[in-house]
C-alpha cells in the first residue's frame, strides 16, 4: 500500500495541491462574493437612506415655501403692517399641530433692510440687497433653498411682497429647521446629524444650537448623545470622502446640503446600526460551495445578464421615471388634455376606473362656476392652464363616491405631440374646513364671522375706490309663530328656502349673509338707492307670490354707506329701516 502512494506520490501530491488550490480559491472566492454582495448591499442601502433624505427636504421645501406664500398674502393684505403678521395665528398653529417647531420668519424691505424676525432682536448685517432677492425681483416668483448664516444651517423660503399696484416692496423669510426631520427619521431606527462645513461654522455667530464638534458646528437641538460623544473631526473628513462608511457597527451616509448658489453648507449625515440592515442577498452562497458551482453560476448569470440587457435597456428609463412618480404624494399624469398616457400609483389610487378606459382625467369633472370644466369656452381645460400658468385651477371631481377638490398645474413634455405633465394635489381638506368656518352650516350662506369680516372689507374699500355701498338686513315676518305652529323643522326649512330664493335672485352668493335666527344681511358693492330698491323689492316679491307651506312674506331695512359711518353706525341705521318696514305694516322695502 505504501509502495501504491509512493509511486503515484506525484500524482497524489498533485491531486492534493490541485484540491487545495481549488478549495482555497472556492474559499476566497466566496469571500470575496459575499464582500461584493455586502458593499453593493450597503451602496443600495446608503443611495436608499439618501433618496429619502432628499424627500423629506423636498417635502419640507414645498411646505416652507406654502407657508411663506401665507404669511406673504397676509402683509399684502394689511400694506406691510408688522403687526398683522405678528398677531397671526397661522405660525402657532403650524407649531401646535404640525411636526414643525420654531418657525422664524423674518420681513425684509426693498432696499434689503430687516424689519421683523421673530425670533430674535438683532436687526443688523442686512444692509444691502441679498442674491435672491435680485433673482425674485427678475423672476417674481418665490425660491426655496437650503441655507446658513449668522444663526443656524437651515431649510428656507424667500417671496416678494406686493403692493396693491403688484410692486414688490418687500421680501418674507420663512425659515424651517432639520430637527422635524430628524424626528422622522428616529422613527425608522435612523438616527442624523447636519453638520455644517468648517467654512460655514464660522459664519454662524449667534447658533440655534449649542452642539460642535470641533469647529463644525452640528444643527440639531436634541442629537443622539452617544454617537454624538464619539465623533471627532477626524472622522468627518473621512466620512466626506465615502459614499459610506461603516464606524462604530453604524453604516454613515452623508448627504450634501447644497445651496442654490452650488455650494455645499453642510451634511446631512444620516446612521444606521448594521443590525437593522437586511444583509441576506448577500449570504445567498455558502461557504462550503464549489469552484465549479460558482463557475457555472457565474456562466449562468452572464447568460441571463444578457439575455436580459436589452429588455433592462428599453425598461430602465420608463421604470426610473415611474419610481420618481410613484414617489409623489400628488397625483401626476401625461395627457394632452383628452386622453391619458401615463399616470403615477396616487392617479390611479384616486381615479381606480382609468387604467380600464385610458379616458381623460377631465371627464370626471364637475361644472360649477370657479372651477375647472371639459370645455372652458372655445378652450380645453389644459389649454386654460397652459396659458396660465401662474395661476391656480382648482377643479371638482367625484370618481367615486365622494366629491373631492383638486388643485391643478400643468407642464409641456413634448410640444410636437401635445404631451403635457399635470399635477394635482388634493385639498379637499382644506376647502371643506374654509367652508365650514365661513358658512351657515343649515342655509350654507355666509355666517357672522364672514359677515364681519366682509363688511369691514367692503367699507375698506369703499373709502379707498369711494364707489357706494349699499347694506340691507331682511327677516322673516312672524317667525315665531311658524315655529310655535308648524314646529322647528318647517321653520328650518323656510329658512332654507328663503336663502335658495335670494340666491337665485342674486349676483353671488358671497354677499348673503345669516347674522341671527331669521335675521338675513345682504352687502351690495356699486349699488346706488335704486338698484338696492330693485333687488330687495325682486326678493321680497318673489317669495311672496312663492307657494311656500306655510306662505311667508318678508320685510326689508335697506341704507347706502356714507363716509361718516362705523359698522356699527351703518348696522343700526338699516336696522331702524327694519323697524319702520314692521311698524308700517311688514311685507315691505324701506330704505333710510
Amino acid at each position: 500500500m505504501l509502495d501504491y502512494f509512493y509511486l503515484h506520490r506525484y500524482k497524489v501530491l498533485l491531486a492534493v495541491f490541485l484540491i487545495a488550490v481549488l478549495q482555497v480559491i472556492t474559499y476566497f472566492g466566496v469571500q470575496y462574493y459575499q464582500s461584493v454582495a455586502q458593499e453593493h448591499r450597503y451602496s443600495e442601502y446608503s443611495e436608499s437612506v439618501n433618496s429619502r433624505v432628499e424627500q423629506a427636504i423636498k417635502e419640507k421645501q414645498k411646505t416652507t415655501i406654502a407657508m411663506s406664500i401665507i404669511l406673504s398674502t397676509i402683509l399684502e393684505q394689511n400694506d406691510m403692517n408688522i403687526t398683522a403678521l405678528h398677531n397671526s395665528a397661522v405660525i402657532n398653529k403650524v407649531e401646535n399641530f404640525s411636526s414643525y417647531k420654531s418657525v422664524w420668519v423674518q420681513v425684509v424691505d426693498i432696499n434689503g433692510k430687516s424689519l421683523y424676525r421673530n425670533w430674535t432682536s438683532i436687526r443688523d448685517g442686512l444692509n444691502k440687497i441679498r442674491p435672491e432677492f435680485k433673482q425674485i425681483i427678475e423672476s417674481q416668483a418665490p425660491i426655496t433653498g437650503i441655507s446658513s448664516g449668522r444663526f443656524d444651517v437651515s431649510l428656507k423660503a424667500v417671496t416678494p411682497i406686493f403692493n396693491k399696484q403688484q410692486e414688490i416692496v418687500g421680501f418674507l423669510d420663512l425659515i424651517t429647521h432639520f430637527n422635524s426631520i430628524q424626528r422622522r427619521f428616529e422613527a425608522e431606527k435612523i438616527d442624523s446629524l447636519v453638520i455644517a462645513t468648517q467654512d460655514r461654522s464660522k459664519i454662524i455667530q449667534h447658533p440655534f444650537s449649542s452642539h460642535k464638534i470641533g469647529s463644525h458646528y452640528v444643527a440639531n437641538l436634541n442629537p443622539n448623545p452617544e454617537i454624538l460623544e464619539k465623533i471627532s473631526p477626524k472622522d468627518i473628513s473621512l466620512w466626506l470622502n465615502n459614499k459610506y462608511t461603516i464606524w462604530n457597527n453604524l453604516l454613515v451616509v452623508p448627504y450634501p446640503l447644497v445651496a442654490n448658489n452650488n455650494q455645499i453648507h453642510g451634511y446631512f449625515f444620516s446612521f444606521i446600526s448594521v443590525d437593522d440592515i437586511n444583509l441576506t442577498a448577500s449570504q445567498s452562497f455558502e461557504a462550503e460551495q464549489t469552484w465549479k458551482r460558482l463557475i457555472q453560476l457565474d456562466i449562468f448569470l452572464t447568460l441571463l445578464i444578457l439575455a436580459g440587457l436589452g429588455f433592462s435597456i428599453i425598461f430602465a428609463q420608463k421604470n426610473h421615471y415611474q419610481n420618481i412618480l410613484n414617489a409623489e404624494n400628488d397625483l401626476v399624469l401625461v395627457t394632452n388634455g383628452n386622453k391619458l398616457s401615463e399616470g403615477n400609483q396616487k392617479l390611479f389610487e384616486y381615479f381606480p376606473k382609468l387604467p380600464e378606459d385610458k379616458s381623460c382625467v377631465c371627464d370626471y369633472f364637475l361644472e360649477e362656476e370657479g372651477y375647472l370644466s371639459k370645455y372652458m369656452g372655445s378652450k380645453t381645460w389644459l389649454e386654460v392652464l397652459l396659458e396660465n400658468p401662474k395661476n391656480v385651477f382648482l377643479a371638482k371631481v367625484q370618481p367615486v363616491d365622494k366629491v373631492l377638490t383638486l388643485s391643478v398645474k400643468a407642464t409641456p413634455l413634448n410640444p410636437k405631440s401635445g404631451q403635457s405633465v399635470v399635477v394635482m394635489s388634493d385639498i379637499s381638506q382644506l376647502v371643506e374646513l374654509h367652508d365650514q368656518s365661513q358658512t351657515d352650516p343649515l342655509t350654507r350662506a355666509g355666517n357672522r364671522r364672514s359677515f364681519d369680516f366682509q363688511l369691514k372689507n367692503s367699507i375698506q374699500n369703499v373709502l379707498h375706490n369711494h364707489h357706494p355701498l349699499g347694506f340691507v338686513i331682511f327677516d322673516i315676518d312672524d317667525f315665531k309663530l311658524i315655529n310655535d305652529e308648524y314646529g322647528h323643522a318647517a321653520g328650518d326649512q323656510v329658512l332654507k328656502n328663503i336663502t335658495n330664493l335670494s340666491f337665485e335672485l342674486l349676483e353671488h352668493k358671497r354677499i348673503l349673509y345669516r347674522v341671527g335666527g331669521e335675521e338675513f344681511v345682504i352687502i351690495l358693492e356699486n349699488t346706488n338707492k335704486e338698484k338696492l330698491k330693485e333687488i330687495c323689492e325682486s326678493i321680497r316679491d318673489k317669495v311672496e307670490n312663492c307657494t311656500f307651506d306655510p306662505q311667508i312674506t318678508l320685510s326689508f331695512g335697506a341704507t347706502l354707506f356714507v363716509e361718516t359711518d362705523s359698522t356699527e353706525s351703518l348696522f343700526k341705521r338699516a336696522d331702524k329701516a327694519l323697524y319702520q318696514a314692521k311698524k308700517q305694516g311688514k311685507n315691505q322695502v324701506v330704505i333710510l
